[in-house]
């Protein structure tokens, strides 16, 4: 789950998605990337549809912290525990995820890297007239909590066609 189409960063969290998935050689199902608000509704709608398919994923990376925590509520509506019966990571690193139950796993951007970055530009801007473009790669971390673990031993690959 990802955020809104019209922002870039939700298309790269996608296309990180499609990739990882590709280089572990395991198929995107159909219907199971999405583009929602990073709001906790919007995880717990989606994740709700997700969960009661009859191909259930064993994992949902979400979008945004906030959407994670949506996705937690669907989880224990329908009755499953994370992370023995699905894991959950969400991205940002927001303070409410080191507060959820179970802690949750997340992705921390470096957000004041990118801040300085993005102010150096700007002056640097102000400064000439004809500055070269400029691409800024700065790595994110995944962050280890409690709400992620190994697919349970019945786990096997699904075979979908995509």
């Amino acid at each position: 789950m990802s955020g809104p189409d019209a922002v870039v960063g939700s298309h790269a969290r996608l296309d990180g998605y499609r990739s990882a998935m590709h280089l572990a050689g395991l198929p995107v199902p159909e219907g199971w990337a999405r583009f929602e608000e990073l709001d906790a509704e919007a995880g717990e709608r989606v994740a709700l549809e997700l969960l009661r398919s009859s191909h259930r994923p064993t994992a949902i990376l979400a979008g945004g912290d906030l959407q994670a925590l949506g996705v937690l509520n669907a989880a224990r509506a329908a009755g499953l525990r994370i992370p023995e019966d699905l894991s959950l990571v969400g991205y940002d690193d927001q303070p409410v995820s080191t507060s959820s139950s179970p802690r949750l796993t997340t992705v921390h951007q470096p957000l004041r890297e990118l801040g300085v970055a993005a102010t150096r530009l700007a002056l640097r801007l102000d400064d000439q007239r004809d500055v070269e473009p400029t691409r800024l790669d700065l790595a994110a971390t995944l962050i280890l909590r409690d709400s992620t673990a190994p697919p349970p031993d019945s786990y096997t690959t699904l075979e979908i066609d995509s």
